[in-house]
């Protein structure tokens, strides 16, 4: 019984530990995110992104919809960047990649009709992503970027897979 429990916490203190909301949590990205240079949506009520609503955040999604909203007749270009870390090792939301370090892998242009909303789906790969939308029309161009980390939470599974699987005296050497 007690070898059972034991086991359960360290399981779920492991998932807990690894999980990729906790690099997500807490206000130091706001500082890390200006160091990479994300530039929000100024006039809410002119321009906006609605999802996704953070500009920092990890999931496991590898699938995000985009959508928002501005005046009829804008132009919104959305241009998505993967790091070129195909390892995944250097790059998290605490070590962001310099500019340098994104490879541009997507770029659409949406023209908003008479509903004045836009929406698109796209696909992320695993690691950072940083997605630009901009907006454009005659008067102005506003620019926001949300940075993504995509974590595989098929690891995090075979880790506590794996641990249930070990004896307690292998945990304890």
């Amino acid at each position: 019984m007690w070898k059972k429990f034991i086991i359960g916490t360290l399981v779920i203190t492991t998932i807990f530990i690894n999980s990729p909301i906790g690099y997500a949590s807490g206000n130091s990205y706001a500082r890390r995110s200006a160091s990479a240079k994300t530039i929000s949506v100024q006039d809410n009520n002119k321009y906006q992104v609605i999802s996704p609503e953070e500009n920092v955040f990890a999931t496991p999604d590898k699938i995000i919809a985009i959508s928002g909203k501005a005046p009829r007749g804008t132009t919104v270009i959305i241009d998505a960047y993967g790091t070129t870390d195909m390892t995944r090792s250097n790059f998290n939301l605490e070590n962001l990649p310099g500019e340098k370090d994104y490879i541009k892998r997507y770029s659409e242009t949406i023209k908003i009709g008479s509903s004045g909303l836009f929406s698109k789906q796209m696909e992320l790969i695993l690691g950072v992503n940083k997605i630009v939308i901009t907006f454009r029309n005659e008067s102005d161009q506003v620019i926001d970027q949300k940075i993504i980390y995509v974590s595989d939470i098929s690891q995090a599974s075979k880790a506590a897979n794996d641990i249930g699987n070990k004896k307690i005296s292998d945990f304890m050497e």
